[in-house]
């Protein structure tokens, strides 16, 4: 009878300690649980910011692009104005040739 208490006991604490081996088990599961959310937070924060930043270099590269437009629509600009001054002159010059001829 005694060996019998013996076994219950030795049987009880290693139910006890399988309990205990469990629920830390259950609480490492619950971390790394907890670990992999915060990680797929981050890889969600920085795929939003790289996003982010590739808009900006667009917006960088279209403002870009729309001041070359500006600067060739000013160059032909300046080009037509030239011209139109060298008719100008061409046609002052051809009426002052006449008034002396």
């Amino acid at each position: 009878r005694a060996q019998s208490e013996v076994e219950q006991q030795r049987f009880d604490a290693l139910r006890a300690a399988a309990d205990v081996s469990a629920a830390a088990a259950q609480v490492g599961l619950q971390a790394a649980r907890a670990d992999l959310e915060d990680e797929r937070q981050r890889a969600t924060a920085a795929l939003a910011q790289s996003g982010e930043l590739r808009l900006a270099a667009d917006g960088a590269a279209a403002r870009a692009e729309a001041a070359r437009a500006q600067a060739e629509a000013e160059r032909q600009r300046s080009d037509a104005l030239r011209a139109a001054a060298d008719v100008s002159a061409a046609a002052a010059q051809a009426e002052l040739a006449a008034a002396n001829a």
